[in-house]
């Protein structure tokens, strides 16, 4: 399946990762009717077609619509009549005939996909991204920054913390006396200037143009 090109820039990216997500999902036959027989990877997790008219159809006198249960008659698997006039048989069909090993099914089950080998009621995007990502240790002030009730200026507070002492004392004493309100005052400022430069570095990165100057100022 290709991209669409006019989609968001995140969805282009989950899509990318399709490839990699395959590998969690398993196909489970029940009656067999919900599964494409072509175009669903429910044989050892790969699609018997990659596209419309694959020779693999019409040599296994089949059509694109049919599904799972073509090949189940009387509660066993019938494989497909080849045709025998064709001389150049495609190698995923020779494979396919030669090492398929019956899957069991259940005829007064639907179909399931399954991910983990378990069946989602509700997909959460969390739960596959939590599946497909490299972890790393979780770090001792993550609950200062990802927090139901902190706004995006703790995020930006957090990360004045790491710049060049020199930058932040210019900006918390630059025209202010030493008193603690102004301080604030200014270290607030300090925040809010940070999460629009954020904002504007997002804008250039993921292609939604750019505020400008003027718009950061306003």
């Amino acid at each position: 399946m290709v991209t669409p090109t006019d989609c968001s820039w995140i969805l282009k990216k989950v899509l990318s990762l399709r490839t990699l997500a395959r590998r969690f999902l398993s196909f489970q036959i029940g009656n067999g009717v919900d599964f494409s027989l072509w175009f669903d990877p429910w044989w050892n997790n790969t699609c018997l077609a990659s596209k419309n008219g694959d020779p693999i159809i019409s040599q296994a006198y089949s059509n694109q619509q049919s599904s799972v249960n073509s090949l189940i008659h009387t509660g066993r698997w019938i494989m497909p009549t080849i045709n025998s006039r064709r001389h150049h048989l495609s190698t995923i069909l020779q494979s396919w005939l030669h090492d398929f090993v019956p899957p069991s099914f259940d005829l007064e089950k639907r179909d399931l996909i399954l991910w983990e080998n378990t069946h989602l009621h509700k997909i959460r995007t969390g739960h596959i991204w939590d599946a497909i990502r490299f972890k790393l240790p979780e770090v001792p002030w993550h609950d200062l920054i990802w927090h139901n009730h902190y706004v995006l200026c703790a995020l930006a507070a957090i990360l004045n913390i790491s710049v060049p002492s020199t930058w932040l004392d210019l900006i918390t004493n630059w025209g202010s006396h030493p008193s603690l309100g102004h301080h604030g005052i200014a270290l607030l400022t300090a925040q809010v200037f940070s999460y629009h430069i954020w904002r504007e570095r997002n804008a250039r990165l993921h292609n939604k143009g750019c505020f400008g100057p003027l718009k950061i100022i306003e």
